[in-house]
């Protein structure tokens, strides 16, 4: 009876370390996709100052119509409708991204339309760390003339640094549950011993 007890417990455990994990892996993915969409909305708002910063800094009608175009998860484009200054740009969006947080490292082009070419900017260390990325494809718009790209090569891991707390958790709890499966492996090989012991005893 008490090794059927023994082995029920050892099976809850293994149960409760399996469905654990999965919960833990399940809440870190949903805490991510939340930092995510979090990281997405602050950048457009900060890129919608920005634009309209860089309007009413050249005496620019401000546009009724949304200007920010989300292509990837880490890639966004701004039609500005008139011509600006690279210098003033990048200025802008420093401080608005310090203001809003956003202590990642972005790269930014700007469309040249005499060229029609990309014309890159230069890659801005905000949080003094990360290397230049080489040949950096900034991918042109349709139909449009005035308008400079955002990336941001760290942003998964700027998105998971914001997410140390729930990290640590997860491998808080993990280390605990292992250490619960080992004592109960310790139990095990104890009874198994006193058993062979028993048996020793008895057969002398």
């Amino acid at each position: 009876m008490k090794v059927n007890k023994v082995k029920a417990i050892v099976l809850a455990g293994i149960a409760a370390f399996i469905g654990i994990i999965a919960i833990q892996v399940y809440w870190l993915k949903q805490a991510f996709d939340l930092e995510e969409k979090k990281f997405s909305q602050n950048m457009q708002v900060s890129l919608l100052e920005v634009a309209n910063e860089i309007n009413a800094y050249y005496g620019y009608t401000t546009p009724h119509a949304n200007p920010i175009e989300k292509i990837s998860k880490d890639y966004y484009i701004v039609n500005m409708r008139n011509d600006f200054d690279a210098k003033v740009l990048e200025l802008l969006l420093v401080n608005k991204f310090k203001a809003k947080g956003i202590n990642t490292n972005f790269e930014y082009a700007i469309y040249d339309c005499e060229t029609d070419d990309m014309l890159y900017g230069s890659y801005v260390n905000l949080n003094k760390s990360g290397i230049p990325t080489n040949n950096t494809y900034f991918p042109k718009a349709k139909n449009l003339v005035y308008y400079f790209a955002v990336r941001f090569p760290e942003k998964t891991s700027f998105i998971y640094n914001s997410l140390k707390g729930w990290m640590i958790l997860c491998i808080v709890m993990i280390v605990t549950l292992f250490i619960y499966l080992y004592a109960i492996y310790i139990i095990l090989q104890q009874q198994k011993f006193a058993a062979l012991q028993k048996d020793f005893i008895n057969n002398m």
